[in-house]
C-alpha cells in the first residue's frame, strides 16, 4: 500500500483524482474483482507479493463496497501509519544518539589515555590541513 500511495504523492494526485482514474465506469465505487488489475494498470511499479497484500488488504471489507470514502480512509490511516513509524525511528535513532554520547564521556573518565576527538576538534583539524600550503613538483621523484 506505501508504494500506490508514494506513487501517488510523486505524481502530487489527490486521491480523488486516482479513485476517479481507477473507477472507469463512474459507478462511483470500485469493483473488487478488477481493482488490483486496475491498480497495477495505473502505472504504479509493483512486485507479486505487493499485488497479493493490496488485494487482501482493500477486499478485506467484505460487507462494504470500496467507495471513495473507503479508499481515502484505508490511504489516510497509512499515511499516519507510515508518520508514527518514522517519528518511533527518529525517537530510537536520536536516543541512541544520546546514549551512545553519554558512552563516550564516560569512557575518558575510565580510560584516560584514549583520545577521543570531538566533531569541533576534526572540523578545526581539517581548516587546519587544508590552510597549509601544498608544494607539487612538476619532476615526480623516482
Amino acid at each position: 500500500m506505501r508504494k500506490v500511495i508514494q506513487y501517488i504523492d510523486e505524481r502530487r494526485w489527490r486521491t480523488l483524482e486516482y479513485f476517479r482514474m481507477l473507477d472507469k465506469n463512474n459507478k462511483l465505487q470500485l469493483d473488487k474483482k478488477s481493482i488490483t488489475l486496475n491498480i497495477v494498470k495505473s502505472g504504479v511499479p509493483l512486485q507479486t507479493e505487493d499485488i497479493q497484500n493490496i488485494h487482501k488488504r482493500l477486499t478485506r471489507t467484505t460487507s462494504q463496497p470500496l467507495t471513495y470514502k473507503n479508499l481515502n480512509t484505508i490511504f489516510n490511516d497509512q499515511r499516519r501509519r507510515d508518520l508514527s513509524l518514522k517519528a518511533r525511528q527518529e525517537k530510537q535513532t536520536k536516543d541512541m544518539r544520546k546514549h551512545n554520547r553519554k558512552i563516550l564521556q564516560t569512557v575518558s573518565h575510565h580510560f584516560p589515555d584514549i583520545e577521543i576527538v570531538s566533531r569541533y576538534q576534526k572540523h578545526k583539524d581539517a581548516i587546519e590541513q587544508l590552510a597549509k600550503p601544498r608544494t607539487y613538483s612538476a619532476c615526480p621523484r623516482l
